[in-house]
């Protein structure tokens, strides 16, 4: 799933680069070991059609909106900068 998550962002996004994938353990239920990696990028596009873009290709992986919080997952896409935009959600 990360490769694919990685294959559609790429015609979205300039200058992606991304981290070395890390294995963690699931946190707040029993689960399987999640996947993790950080990835950088630039664009013009507004911050809520990053967020929308982001949940969309999060759905193409088998992601439904009725996913737990704590629960396993396909992927999992969080935004965490957006320049110095500071906010509980997109604007």
């Amino acid at each position: 799933y990360m490769r694919c998550a990685l294959i559609a962002l790429k015609p979205h996004f300039n200058d992606l680069v991304h981290s070395s994938v890390f294995e963690s353990e699931a946190v707040g239920f029993a689960g399987n070991n999640f996947y993790n990696s950080v990835v950088g990028a630039t664009t013009d596009m507004p911050l809520a059609n990053v967020c929308s873009l982001l949940k969309q290709i999060e759905r193409n992986n088998g992601r439904t909106a009725n996913d737990k919080k704590f629960s396993p997952r396909t992927l999992d896409l969080d935004l965490l900068f957006y320049d110095d935009v500071i906010c509980d959600s997109p604007a």
